[in-house]
C-alpha cells in the first residue's frame, strides 16, 4: 500500500486523464454522508454556494487596489508609479488586475490557497504574474529549509502527458486561506463535504419529486380484479399520460370503474422546502456572508440589514484582503521595497451606505480638515476647482487649559481679529504659522502658472485681491491689513516679470516659508 501512494505522489509520466481520475478520486472530491459525490465542482451547483462565491469574489475585484510610499514617522502617501503596482494593473498579456484577483478569491473559497508563478527580472523585481491552475504540492524537503513547490504541469504545451516541476519560494506567491499550521490553507469544500453534500441530496430529492408525477401522491383502485399485467399497462399508461411537469394540470379520464383519491405529503415531504431554506442558511453561515446579500433573508428590517452590510465588510471582506496584500508584501516585495511601501485596498466605497451618509462624512471630513474640496471633489469623478487644495479646521478652537485666558470675544476665532495679548501662545502662532505656509503654496502654484505663461498687470491684481480675501477668511485678520500684505507682493512680482527673473523670485518666497507673511499676522493682531 505504502508503495502504491508513493507511485501515486512522485508520478513520472502520468496521462492527464490519470491524474484528472486520481484527483476526482482522492484529493478533489469524495462522497458524503449523504451518499453525494462532492467536488468543488459539484459543490458550485448548488444556488447558494454559487452566490456566496460570486458576492465575496466581485467585492473583493472591484476595491481598488493602491500603492503607499512611506514617509517619515506614520505619513504615507499614494505612489502609483511603485513598480508593483504597475505591473499588478496588467498582470500578465492576458490578464487584468480584477481578473488576476478573480482567481485568486474562487481558489481560496473552493480550495484554501491560491498560487501564483511570478517571473522576475534579472534584479529580482517581479515582471508578469501568472495563475497556476494545476495542481500544487507544497514541500519542506529539509526540515530547516524553505518550503518548494511541486507543480503538475504538461510536458509540452497541449500535450497529453505531465510532468512534476519544482519551483522555488521566490517564484511562488502563494496566499493560504484558513490554516492550523499557517502556511498552507485548509480545504473548505473537504472540510464541510456532509453539509454540501446533504445539501445536493436535497436538491436531488426535490427534482425527483417533480419529475414523477405518479408518485404516492394519488391512489387508484378499481373494484375488479386486474388480469396479469394489467397493472404494469394500467401504471405505464398513468406515466405517459400524467406523470412529469409538463403533465400537471390534465384531465383524468378512468374507465372500468377506476376511482383516483389524492393523498396528502406526508411530514418529510411538507417540510422539504425548509429544509432546503436552512441549507441555504448553513451555506452562508460556513461563508460568513449576511442571508439577505444572497437572496434568503425576506421581510428584514431596513436597519438590521445595514447593520449586517457593516458586518459584511468588517468580518467578511476585510479578513480576505489582509490575506492577499500581506502575502504579497512578503512574497513580491524585495527587502528594499518592503520598508519603503505597502499595498492596501480601499474601502471607501463599502463604508458609506448611501448618498445622504457620504455627503456628512464629506462635510465632516472637510470642516475638521481631513480632507480637502478636490480630495472630495476626485471621489466624485469632479474636476479640481482653484483654492480646492487649501486644508480648512475651526479657528475657535484650543486646548481646554488656555479656555480662561482667550480673551472672550478676541480669541483666535473671533471676527475681530487674532487675540490681542502681548504675548502669544506657541499653539497659536504654530496654527498662524502653519496656515501661513499653505497660503504661500496657494501663490506659488499661481506664480508657478504665470512663470510659464504672459503675464499682464491686470491680471496680477485681480489674482492679488482675491488672495487678500483668501488671507482674511483663513487668517482671521482685517480685509484691510490682508490688502496691504498683497499689494506688495503684487508689486514685488510685477517688477520681477519686468525684469525677467521671477524665477528668482519664486525661489526667494519658497526659501521664506511664509514667515514674512506670520510676522504681518501676528502683527496686525496686536
Amino acid at each position: 500500500m505504502k508503495g502504491l501512494l508513493r507511485s501515486f505522489l512522485r508520478p513520472k509520466n502520468l496521462t492527464l486523464s490519470e491524474w484528472g481520475n486520481l484527483l476526482e478520486l482522492g484529493f478533489n472530491g469524495a462522497p458524503a454522508t449523504s451518499g453525494v459525490f462532492v467536488s468543488e465542482g459539484t459543490a458550485m451547483r448548488i444556488s447558494t454556494v454559487w452566490s456566496c462565491q460570486r458576492l465575496l469574489t466581485e467585492t473583493v475585484m472591484g476595491l481598488p487596489l493602491e500603492s503607499f510610499k512611506r514617509l517619515e514617522g506614520e505619513a504615507r502617501e499614494k505612489d502609483p508609479g511603485f513598480h508593483v503596482a504597475r505591473i499588478l494593473a496588467a498582470p500578465n498579456p492576458e490578464m487584468t488586475l480584477e481578473q488576476l484577483l478573480e482567481f485568486i478569491m474562487m481558489r481560496l473559497l473552493s480550495r484554501g490557497n491560491a498560487y501564483i508563478r511570478i517571473r522576475r527580472f534579472m534584479n529580482g523585481r517581479p515582471a508578469e504574474f501568472w495563475p497556476i491552475a494545476g495542481e500544487v504540492f507544497p514541500e519542506r524537503p529539509d526540515p530547516l529549509g524553505p518550503i518548494v513547490y511541486q507543480v503538475m504541469a504538461p510536458r509540452k504545451p497541449g500535450g497529453t502527458d505531465t510532468v512534476m516541476e519544482t519551483l522555488d519560494p521566490d517564484d511562488v506567491w502563494h496566499v493560504p486561506g484558513l490554516a492550523f499550521n499557517g502556511l498552507v490553507g485548509l480545504n473548505p469544500i473537504e472540510h464541510a463535504r456532509n453539509m454540501f453534500g446533504l445539501a445536493l441530496a436535497t436538491e436531488e430529492h426535490g427534482s425527483r419529486l417533480f419529475s414523477n408525477g405518479a408518485r404516492p401522491s394519488g391512489l387508484l383502485s378499481t373494484p375488479g380484479v386486474l388480469k396479469k399485467g394489467g397493472w404494469e399497462r394500467v401504471r405505464k399508461d398513468w406515466q405517459e399520460v400524467y406523470g412529469g411537469v409538463h403533465n400537471a394540470g390534465k384531465t383524468v379520464v378512468l374507465e372500468h370503474g377506476m376511482t383516483y383519491q389524492a393523498m396528502g405529503l406526508s411530514n418529510e415531504d411538507a417540510q422539504f422546502l425548509e429544509t432546503r431554506q436552512f441549507q441555504g442558511e448553513e451555506v452562508a453561515r460556513f461563508y460568513r456572508v449576511p442571508p439577505h446579500m444572497v437572496g434568503l433573508a425576506k421581510d428584514l428590517p431596513r436597519a438590521n440589514m445595514e447593520q449586517q452590510g457593516r458586518e459584511f465588510r468588517l468580518y467578511s471582506i476585510h479578513p480576505w484582503t489582509v490575506r492577499i496584500v500581506s502575502s504579497a508584501h512578503r512574497q513580491v516585495f524585495l527587502e528594499r521595497d518592503r520598508r519603503s511601501h505597502f499595498l492596501a485596498f480601499d474601502t471607501a466605497e463599502l463604508e458609506a451606505p448611501d448618498a445622504e451618509t457620504k455627503s456628512k462624512v464629506w462635510a465632516v471630513e472637510r470642516n475638521w480638515g481631513l480632507s480637502n474640496s478636490n480630495e472630495i471633489r476626485a471621489r466624485k469623478n469632479m474636476n479640481p476647482i482653484e483654492g480646492g487644495d487649501e486644508y480648512m479646521v475651526p479657528g475657535n478652537m484650543v486646548p481646554l487649559g488656555e479656555v480662561g485666558s482667550t480673551g472672550g470675544e478676541k480669541g483666535p476665532g473671533s471676527q475681530q481679529g487674532i487675540r490681542q495679548d502681548q504675548e502669544l501662545s506657541a499653539r497659536e502662532r504654530a496654527m498662524i504659522r502653519d496656515t501661513a505656509r499653505r497660503a504661500v503654496k496657494r501663490e506659488l502654484g499661481y506664480l508657478s502658472k504665470l512663470d510659464r505663461g504672459k503675464a499682464t498687470a491686470k491680471g496680477l491684481v485681480e489674482w492679488y485681491g482675491r488672495h487678500a480675501e483668501f488671507l482674511s477668511r483663513a487668517l482671521h485678520i482685517p480685509l484691510d491689513a490682508a490688502h496691504v500684505f498683497t499689494r506688495c507682493r503684487c508689486a514685488a512680482v510685477a517688477l520681477a516679470v519686468e525684469e525677467e527673473r521671477l524665477g528668482a523670485l519664486i525661489e526667494e518666497f519658497q526659501e521664506d516659508d511664509g514667515e514674512a507673511l506670520t510676522q504681518e499676522v501676528i502683527h496686525a493682531g496686536r
